[in-house]
């Protein structure tokens, strides 16, 4: 048996999963361009709704998974939106998609509540991976339990109640 070799280099980090976009600076609710996705404030944690484009930032079409974030039955909270920074994985912001989604001219309004950040801040031009975790189906309606007991009758009388008055 020979000796063992030197250890190799560390090789270079493995991409994220999920959906490549960049992070926009925009507020407005206007497509911003190709591959962007933004929402409709500055700071992460007071983001109300996330735009995302209808072209993820290789220029593929992905208006078909967007569409899917509002499917679920449970209205109120449809799925999780979470957006990892491309280069730095473990900051991230998480969103719970809150009702319907909107398909707008180019790009899809996604409303949504913020559940947690430790981002700070996304910077124009930030590569992020996006991934949707969509909540499941509101299960079937139990049945319905028997009526209770009917209580006592009280003494009052109308007259009674009436001369209280």
């Amino acid at each position: 048996k020979g000796d063992t070799g030197s250890t190799g280099s560390t090789g270079a980090q493995g991409a994220s999963v999920g959906t490549a976009l960049l992070w926009d600076s925009d507020t407005s609710d206007a497509d911003s361009g190709n591959g962007k996705i933004f929402g409709n404030h500055g700071t992460v944690a007071s983001i109300t709704q996330l735009y995302i484009d209808d072209l993820d930032s290789a220029g593929t079409n992905i208006e078909a998974w967007i569409a899917t974030m509002d499917d679920s039955t449970t209205t109120a909270a449809r799925g999780t939106i979470t957006i990892v920074k491309t280069v730095a994985q473990t900051q991230m912001a998480v969103f719970t998609v809150t009702s319907a989604v909107v398909d707008g001219t180019g790009y899809w309004k996604i409303p949504c509540t913020h559940v947690m950040s430790n981002v700070g801040s996304l910077a124009d031009g930030d590569a992020v991976t996006v991934t949707f975790t969509r909540t499941g189906n509101i299960g079937a309606t139990g049945s319905t339990g028997s009526t209770g007991a009917t209580g006592p009758q009280g003494d009052a009388t109308l007259a009674d109640v009436i001369a209280l008055g």
